[in-house]
């Protein structure tokens, strides 16, 4: 499924998946706990920037 996405990843999405990566791999080397690790990814997301996106992002995720 991934694959068929592609690496043309709209910004706001690449944001979140560094964020998301940076909190496992903190709780993997034992920095932080998974609690605090979600609670602190979950602040730091770029909401503002979701709600400027444009449709061909919106789309991303849309079928065919």
């Amino acid at each position: 499924m991934s694959k068929g996405l592609g690496n043309c990843k709209p910004n706001a999405l690449l944001a979140v998946e560094l964020g998301l990566w940076k909190s496992l791999l903190s709780v993997a080397t034992g920095k932080t706990d998974g609690f605090s690790a979600i609670t602190e990814f979950l602040e730091n997301v770029p909401w503002a920037r979701f709600e400027k996106l444009y449709a061909s992002d919106l789309n991303f995720f849309a079928p065919g």
